[in-house]
């Protein structure tokens, strides 16, 4: 049973569509973030591997010439701004994770709030037992708790 078919206001419902849509774009940026945070850190692996085996084991400890190498080559150049490129994007969509996590869980919160000051003391008690139920099976979204 959906809780569309249910007898509950359109607001309500509107807050529960709106709700499915935040946490919809909350996994949606998790897994971007992840993503971007996997390349970062590949990136950087690699390119620590080609910065110790290519330009520090057969060179002095000069650094004009360790930084000669590095703007010397490609490579050298390509992996610095990768590596850098990557960790902009990783901040950046961590950033908007964070963003969308908070409004999400303000509008979670302000479910929370709507569904228990009301509904406990109607008849109606269990439809919002019923909601909490479809959400969390469904959708994964937890109506019962702030925490």
């Amino acid at each position: 049973m959906s809780y569309q078919s249910l007898p509950i206001s359109e607001d309500t419902k509107r807050l529960l569509d709106m709700l499915r849509e935040k946490k919809a774009e909350l996994d949606k940026y998790k897994k971007v973030k992840g993503f971007w945070l996997g390349v970062t850190v590949g990136m950087g692996f690699l390119s620590l591997y080609v910065f110790y085996y290519y330009i520090l084991l057969p060179l002095p400890s000069n650094s004009i010439l360790i930084f000669k190498k590095i703007t010397e080559h490609s490579l050298g150049i390509s992996l610095l701004i990768g590596v850098l490129s990557s960790h902009f994007l990783s901040k950046y969509y961590t950033d908007k994770h964070q963003k969308a996590k908070k409004k999400y869980d303000d509008l979670r919160y302000e479910a929370i709030d709507r569904f228990s000051g009301n509904w406990l003391k109607s008849k109606e008690a269990k439809i919002i037992d019923t909601i909490s139920a479809e959400m969390k099976k469904k959708y994964g979204i937890n109506l019962t708790s702030k925490t």
